[in-house]
């Protein structure tokens, strides 16, 4: 595993309202300088020694990247009232992957001016694992309600998976009249057709599967008049 120096700079110069001499300066990074087993969605918060001018915050006075140059689209956000700024990624960052917070001279305070120099601080994200992977959650879509010789189309398009992982599915009848005849067509397909050839109800079931683990069942209900 890679160590980095974080070269904060807890600065003084300049002047603020009350006459003390003063420089913009970072007092705290989360994640820390050179943190590990970050999670992949964690936002980057720093927090400054007054408040920043909002005008000069941007892409290109605050931005993270991977250490070998890609940059990571963030929304930038200010809280006031804790003098921070919240940097919250777009996407999930990569795994196991070195990342570094720049602050450039561009930045600002409402006292103070710009930063005296870059700001830089590294972390790296979490190594996933099999134990990382989380189930698919299945939706098998609306109860319908038709009639004898309807086609019901049948929907599991709203399934998902928490780590987007592709998914399969697994559609099966579980309760449907005792003179019906007919069968799921393609119940291995995300919107599998049934024709309804007798009245009464139908309870459809549709699983999912992630490729590790299957989702807790999900069910429709056909009522057939």
């Amino acid at each position: 595993m890679k160590k980095f120096l974080v070269p904060f700079a807890f600065l003084t110069a300049c002047g603020s309202p009350d006459g003390i001499v003063t420089v913009l300066s970072v007092t705290s990074v989360v994640p820390a300088g050179g943190a590990v087993s970050v999670s992949r969605d964690a936002a980057v918060v720093v927090s400054f020694s007054e408040p920043l001018d909002v005008e000069t915050i941007g892409e290109d006075s605050a931005y993270l990247e991977t250490l070998a140059g890609t940059p990571v689209d963030v929304e930038h956000t200010w809280d006031e009232d804790a003098w921070a700024l919240v940097m919250t990624p777009l996407e999930p960052l990569d795994d196991a992957t070195d990342f570094g917070l720049i602050l450039g001279e561009d930045l600002e305070g409402t006292f103070s001016g710009a930063l005296p120099k870059p700001v830089i601080s590294t972390f790296q994200t979490v190594t996933s694992t099999l134990g990382d992977n989380n189930p698919p959650l299945a939706d098998a879509g609306e109860d319908l309600a038709l009639t004898v010789g309807d086609v019901a189309d049948l929907d599991g398009t709203a399934s998902e998976d928490p780590d987007g992982d592709a998914l399969t599915w697994s559609w099966t009848i579980l309760d449907m009249p005792e003179d019906s005849e007919t069968e799921l067509q393609d119940p291995n397909s995300s919107t599998p057709l049934l024709v309804v050839d007798a009245a009464g109800t139908w309870v459809i079931e549709l699983v999912v599967d992630d490729g590790e683990l299957r989702s807790e069942p999900a069910y429709v209900q056909l009522s057939v008049l």
